[in-house]
């Protein structure tokens, strides 16, 4: 049996397809390196982590049809 769609607001809004926020608590040293690459490449601080997150995760399984 198929799953259920997500849920869904009246307007057809779902809230599971918006980012979702990720509380951090990493060491200074750490923090002091992002710090530094986002001066050098004028790119937020949150948009480094995103990057280094999303490039250390497996890459998600293929779905074959």
């Amino acid at each position: 049996m198929p799953s259920p769609p997500p849920a869904q607001g009246l307007s057809g809004f779902d809230a599971s397809r918006m980012p979702q926020r990720l509380d951090l608590e990493i060491q200074p040293e750490i923090y002091a390196q992002i710090e530094e690459i986002s001066i050098r490449s004028g790119r937020s601080i949150p948009e480094i982590i995103q990057e280094l997150i999303s490039r250390s995760l497996p890459d998600p399984p293929s779905i074959d049809t």
